[in-house]
């Protein structure tokens, strides 16, 4: 008689999706369990609680509605190449709490790894028909790390690399705006002060308004090579007119020092300067009416610039929230095996939601070769990142080292 391969909801399954889909809330799928059947194939029933006989477990990577039928769900995990030498003939699916909520029968396949002359990835797939596949969801639990040293120094560099790049955005979203004006006291002034003893031209930027328009440099003016002066090109300035600079500048500290000769009250808008020279000018040209020279309104330049800087700020309060969550957690247990060891081990923010799993796999219990750490973002379904160790034994059956692999 040929085998028969299904799989279906366990008792437990079934009174758990009932119950999600009655109350409305999710039932968490997030680890794929595999058998190898005691050596021989059987046929799984609803009524058990466990695999026959666990081989390896590991993380749902994958869960979806079936394109063809909208009330199959879709399961997959991939088992690395390294993971291996095991046959594979049953297979379960478990959810946070630890309950074996799906369990199928699998054609006979092997896991080789490299010692046995040959290895391969391989994707376990389980389809499983719900009522309402909207009370199913992948939660993958966020695996523990016992706040390694070394991975609390990583994310302490990320957290200094972000400050100081919030501080130097900070120091460069600084502008200080010099307002300053020269009325000529003669005719045919060709030749006129900037106003100011600050100005420099490679790091500066100088608006100059003359009858409510901007002049355009090198075609109404230049930049005198003091650095101090304007000189007009084919043109004058009469008696009595008047003619205004605008110098916006990038700083980090006050500007303290300026020609007040030629500053009136209140004329520079921006607190960088220091009060006496603010008490000198005023506000007869306004930023906001000011463009430069390629028609970029300056106001929406500085707008963007604090936009930008608050995104970085709000990356630098996730790295934050990471190491608080590595300071305060629970610890939840799960998978006891035949032993009595634990074989999966979650870390919990206050929430519920998962921050780091650890899983062991491989060999046999209790001296699991393998352990896989699992690390999640805030929500508690996103991985940040998965890294696999390599578990060695003395004949105590201590463990003496975890190399990364």
């Amino acid at each position: 008689m040929e085998e028969q391969f299904y799989s279906i909801l366990t008792k437990v399954g079934k009174a758990k999706i009932v119950n999600a889909s009655a109350l409305g809330t999710k039932v968490n799928f997030t680890t794929f369990a595999l058998g190898d059947g005691g050596g021989n194939y059987y046929n799984p029933i609803e009524d058990q609680t466990t695999l026959k006989n666990q081989v390896w477990s590991g993380p749902v990577n994958n869960l979806n509605i079936d394109k063809s039928n909208n009330n199959w769900i879709v399961a997959e995990v991939l088992i690395p190449a390294y993971i291996g030498n095991f046959m594979i003939r049953e297979a379960g699916i478990l959810d946070d709490e630890g309950n074996l909520l799906v369990i199928g029968k699998y054609p006979e396949t092997y896991k080789p790894i490299a010692s046995n002359g040959s290895t391969k990835d391989l994707t376990i797939r389980m389809i499983l028909e719900v009522s309402n596949t909207a009370a199913v969801t992948l939660k993958v639990d966020q695996g523990v790390m016992l706040a390694h040293k070394e991975d609390v120094e990583v994310v302490q560099k990320q957290v200094e690399s972000l400050q100081k790049q919030v501080d130097d955005e900070k120091n460069a979203a600084v502008f200080t705006n010099i307002y300053t004006k020269f009325t000529a006291e003669e005719d045919n002034i060709e030749h006129i002060p900037i106003g100011h003893a600050n100005f420099n031209p490679e790091q500066d930027i100088l608006n100059v308004k003359f009858l409510n328009e901007i002049l355009t440099k090198e075609v109404n003016y230049n930049i005198n090579s003091d650095n101090l002066s304007i000189d007009l090109i084919d043109w004058v300035l009469e008696k009595d007119e008047t003619i205004y600079f605008e110098t916006i500048k990038k700083c980090t500290s006050i500007v303290s020092e300026s020609d007040g000769s030629l500053l009136e009250e209140n004329s520079v808008n921006e607190s960088k300067l220091s009060k006496s020279l603010q008490n000198k000018i005023n506000k007869e040209i306004k930023a906001e009416d000011i463009k430069s020279n390629d028609g970029v309104n300056l106001e929406k330049v500085k707008e963007d610039f604090t936009s930008h800087l608050a995104d970085n700020t709000t990356q630098f309060n996730n790295v934050m929230q990471q190491i608080n969550d590595l300071k305060q957690y629970s610890t939840l247990k799960l998978n006891k095996d035949v032993n009595g060891k634990f074989t999966t081990i979650q870390l919990k923010r206050k929430d519920g939601t998962l921050i780091l799993k650890s899983v062991l796999s491989g060999g046999v219990s209790p001296n699991y070769n393998t352990r896989t750490e699992t690390e999640y973002k805030a929500d508690g379904i996103t991985v940040i990142a998965t890294r696999v160790y390599t578990l060695t034994y003395d004949s105590d059956g201590k463990i003496i080292s975890e190399v990364l692999q």
